[in-house]
């Protein structure tokens, strides 16, 4: 049976509380472990398995050698691996090991070498080579408390780990008149206006090219289409800042992922230049207008710095909000704003 078969149907019987050859063990506390497919299905998985090893205290040969154990740790490895494919969106094909040894070149298999951990591998189209059953394994058998199946599959789901999502203040706030708290509220708005720009451009289908947004010394706007050149040639434009701006943001559609799942989004580099100087990423997710449901955008988030103060949030969302209900037309955001995007 081909390996990708083979997961399909471990999964299926598994959900149809259907039968497996052998056995499954601890059938009962994978149903309670709830295997959604969510990414946070994995750290239910990752107390599932350190309750297992601090109550049974497992032997490693005496447990891989019962068949129902090995369906337990399979079922696991290929429910691992659909969670992380699901939430990529990309390719993948399953191997065991023994089909690899015969198309796999010497340098990979030096890489990875034949174990229980290895015997069944995932291949990501885009991500590459995943190997669940190890980190199941690690955590099972091993002492570490840093190993984690979550952590393994995060390193292939590329969750943003602080993504912080603003909200317009309900009233006026009363900020702190110093200079850098004007200095990212003017970076912020910066953020908001080219939000509304990009918003504009991609609601009705069109794409969104990268774009360098100025705000001059004497309070004018300058726009610069970037029409050639790599992103990061776009990057070392923005640091370099030759025009001399105040304010400047690289605007770019990409790619983030949101804790639930990767969404394509409008990626805002900001950057305030001079004396108070202000790096700031904001992101603000959209469904594309091709979509069934329609051209939709999310709530606006702050990627970077991490671990933003609640009152830096307020002047980030003070200043990004006056920002877009500077653009025109007016009232984009709450036009298409749907929340579950």
């Amino acid at each position: 049976m081909p390996a990708n078969q083979m997961a399909d149907q471990y999964l299926h019987t598994f959900r149809a509380d259907g039968e497996f050859p052998g056995g499954l063990a601890f059938r009962k506390a994978l149903v309670q472990a709830d295997l959604d497919f969510t990414p946070e299905s994995l750290a239910r998985i990752d107390r599932l398995l350190r309750q297992m090893r601090t109550q049974l205290q497992p032997s490693y040969g005496a447990f891989t050698d019962r068949q129902d154990n090995q369906n337990f740790l399979y079922l696991l490895c290929f429910y691992v691996g659909a969670v992380v494919y699901r939430y990529t969106g990309e390719g993948y094909a399953w191997y065991p090991y023994d089909e690899l040894k015969q198309v796999a070149p010497p340098d990979f298999l030096a890489q990875y070498p034949e174990a229980f951990a290895s015997s069944m591998i995932c291949m990501l189209e885009e991500s590459g080579t995943f190997l669940p059953l190890s980190s199941i394994l690690d955590v099972l058998f091993g002492d570490d408390p840093e190993r984690s199946v979550l952590a393994s599959a995060d390193q292939f789901m590329n969750r943003l780990s602080d993504a912080t999502p603003i909200a317009r203040p309900s009233a006026p706030l009363a900020l702190r008149e110093d200079k850098v708290t004007g200095a990212l509220r003017a970076a912020a708005g910066e953020a908001g206006w080219a939000a509304g720009f990009a918003i504009w451009t991609i609601c009705e289908g069109a794409a969104l090219g990268r774009m360098m947004q100025h705000r001059m010394p004497n309070g004018q706007r300058l726009g610069v289409a970037l029409m050639h050149g790599s992103l990061q040639e776009a990057f070392d434009r923005l640091e370099n800042n030759e025009e001399g701006a105040l304010e400047s943001v690289l605007s770019y559609q990409g790619v983030v992922g949101l804790p639930a799942r990767r969404s394509e989004a409008v990626v805002l580099e900001v950057r305030r230049f001079g004396e108070a100087a202000i790096m700031l990423t904001m992101v603000v997710p959209f469904r594309p207008a091709g979509a069934t449901a329609g051209f939709a955008v999310g709530r606006p988030r702050v990627l970077r710095p991490a671990n933003l103060s609640a009152a830096a949030q307020q002047v980030i969302a003070a200043g990004f909000f006056e920002g877009i209900d500077s653009y025109r037309p007016a009232g984009l955001l709450e036009k298409y704003l749907d929340p579950s995007v």
